[in-house]
């Protein structure tokens, strides 16, 4: 196997072999390429079996070489959604929009998806009054255990008990793991996490 092709095949190998660090290593090298497809499934895989900094990474060097694809785009907004990045949120749905000649269903839906998670990040970030400085702080603690633990982000919540406790904020992160001791360390080293 030669050139990036035969790069782009041992990643295909070793993700199916279970071999994340050469998965890795070898999808990491097949992008430089900007083969879309190559993307496609780098994302994919890293959805499934990489960590989430990773995955926020090449969502968006996806969507910025490939201006054109809804799915990239859509990816970018999702995890750059997880940090609670706004002004990346609106870069990358700007995108998604233009995207579309006219609007339709699916646009519309993902619009609404997308503004509604918007207004409780913005809650969430104003209620914790963080300003940029203390997202970033916040959010790269989070990057950086997750990173440490290879987990990756299923979903996210926000409560902010407005009915019941005028102060309670929380921002709820559901992971993609099946190994319960890395989850259990996850949440003790968060908080000691500077």
């Amino acid at each position: 196997m030669h050139g990036i092709h035969g790069t782009y095949l041992k990643a295909m190998v070793h993700a199916a072999y279970g071999e994340h660090s050469l998965a890795v290593y070898y999808f990491d090298i097949a992008i430089q390429s900007h083969e879309l497809m190559y993307y496609g499934n780098y994302i994919v895989y890293l959805s499934e079996h990489g960590s989430f900094p990773l995955l926020k990474k090449v969502s968006e060097a996806a969507s910025d070489y490939h201006e054109t694809s809804k799915l990239f785009a859509s990816y970018a907004i999702e995890a750059n959604m997880v940090v609670c990045d706004l002004n990346n949120v609106e870069k990358y749905l700007n995108r998604y929009i233009r995207l579309f000649d006219r609007e339709d269903k699916e646009m519309r839906e993902f619009v609404d998806y997308t503004k509604a998670h918007e207004v409780n990040i913005k809650k969430f970030l104003e209620k914790a009054e963080l300003d940029e400085n203390s997202r970033l702080s916040l959010m790269g603690a989070i990057s950086a255990v997750l990173e440490k633990h290879n987990l990756q982000v299923n979903h996210i919540s926000f409560a902010d008990g407005a009915k019941h406790d005028k102060y309670m904020n929380v921002l709820n992160i559901s992971l993609g793991t099946n190994n319960v001791e890395s989850v259990s360390y996850t949440h003790l080293t968060l908080p000691t996490t500077p």
